[in-house]
């Protein structure tokens, strides 16, 4: 499969200044263990191979590794469409 950017998250870590980059969501299944559902895979990390730093479970909350967003910041996520 190709990777296909289908949505972009906004990072803002507190007292930082925010970040925002394209991921491609992967449907994980309802019964995948940890808080997302869908894996969020930046271009690197679907070439690579490696697992992705984000996930966002079927409410639209984002996990940053398995936790809340990093550095007590926020995170949120958009469609690329919704614009």
């Amino acid at each position: 499969m190709r990777w296909t950017p289908t949505h972009r998250i906004t990072c803002t870590p507190k007292r930082e200044a925010s970040k925002t980059f394209e991921v491609m969501a992967f449907d994980l299944g309802c019964d995948h263990p940890g808080p997302g559902r869908y894996a969020l895979f930046t271009r690197d990390e679907w070439e690579a191979g490696t697992p992705p730093d984000w996930t966002m479970d079927s409410e639209g909350q984002v996990w940053f590794q398995g936790e809340a967003a990093p550095g007590e910041g926020s995170a949120t996520v958009t469609g690329i469409w919704d614009e």
